[in-house]
């Protein structure tokens, strides 16, 4: 026979804070929306837990945003 081991499987209590570079880019939009400078916006978070968030506003040019998110994916 074979030795088996017990594991104990803890959850995750405690939040982890989000990475500071994702408050950053958060931040450096919202200040760009706030001087009036965004037409457009998408956003999709990959949350701690797997689960996804994604929303958009539109205020023109649609077409631009769908060409920005082709450079995103160039990148990866």
């Amino acid at each position: 026979m074979s030795d088996l081991k017990v594991l104990d499987f803890k959850s995750k209590t405690e939040r982890q804070q989000s990475n500071p570079e994702v408050i950053q880019r958060l931040e450096e939009a919202l200040a760009m929306a706030k001087d009036g400078g965004v037409k457009t916006v998408a956003i999709v978070a990959i949350l701690d837990n797997g689960d996804i968030m994604d929303c958009w506003a539109n205020g023109g040019q649609p077409y631009a945003l769908v060409g920005g998110i082709e450079a995103i994916k160039h990148d990866f």
